[in-house]
């Protein structure tokens, strides 16, 4: 939980922080009240300030001044707190290189999953987006964002969690799916392509309206969207492992995408 976080504020350190838990200071109201005899007088007036600060912060739903102070894997501390309005992202593009195109867009979240296809429905995906607290993605300060910001000619300044860095404070690497497996999650064969397999994918459905492609495609996507919320709540769960108040988040169940369901997201 956030609040029983105190690397998120300038001067505390991850083992000062867990100097604090083992002393008994759990939470942010704890600190305010008693005396961890963990810093000294001087920076504990100073810590016990920014916590103030922290209170006001978290009440009016800044998440990015937590995700601004905490560095990665810590930065996934923030999901408890703003995951009624977290949206996860992936889009597909035609290609890798910065001149490429956007293909598809896959949103998922608590109102549901979404997919936005270029030339259909690009426009909806604006509205939903506007409703996001939280974006969450895998790579996507790289790579989703600065498409979707050329894409749509907007600053897109939703507070952002990026799972990548993340992970790989955990000690994953790879792409998402490269991930997924390391933590034991296996994907059905009609929901895993190649980067490369999804850019032929679109071609062949921009040629010729191929329908068949095009459902692949979205499946895909929203595959990919589904596998950030499994992650992000893995990456909180084992950050947060060594708290002692041991507070886990469930995992969201795992299921394929049905025939009856996705035609409701495309």
């Amino acid at each position: 939980m956030l609040t029983a976080s105190f690397c998120c504020f300038r001067g505390v350190s991850r083992s000062a922080e867990r100097r604090l838990w083992e002393s008994g200071c759990l939470s942010w109201r704890e600190l305010l009240v008693v005396d961890p005899r963990v810093f000294s007088e001087g920076k504990l007036a100073g810590v016990r300030a920014q916590v103030r600060e922290a209170q006001v912060a978290l009440e009016c739903g800044f998440a990015d001044y937590f995700i601004n102070r905490l560095g990665p894997p810590d930065t996934i501390r923030v999901l408890p707190h703003f995951m009624e309005g977290a949206v996860y992202l992936d889009i597909e593009t035609t290609g890798l290189r910065s001149e490429d195109r956007v293909t598809t867009i896959a949103l998922h979240g608590a109102t549901g999953t979404h997919c936005y296809v270029r030339d259909r429905n690009f426009p909806d995906f604006l509205r939903e987006l506007s409703r996001a607290s939280l974006l969450v993605t895998y790579n996507g300060a790289t790579f989703d964002l600065p498409r979707l910001r050329r894409e749509f000619g907007i600053d897109l300044r939703t507070p952002h969690v990026d799972l990548r860095p993340c992970l790989q404070a955990l000690g994953y690497r790879g792409g998402l799916k490269q991930c997924e497996e390391a933590m034991g999650y296996r994907r059905r064969p009609e929901e895993s392509l190649t980067g490369e397999e999804a850019v032929a994918l679109w071609g062949q459905y921009e040629s010729n309206g191929n329908n068949e492609s095009l459902s692949r495609l979205a499946r895909y996507n929203v595959r990919d969207a589904r596998a950030l919320e499994l992650l992000a709540v893995e990456a909180y769960n084992r950050v947060m492992s060594s708290c002692p108040m041991r507070v886990r988040l469930p995992l969201p169940a795992q299921r394929g995408i049905k025939e009856d369901e996705f035609d409701n997201v495309l």
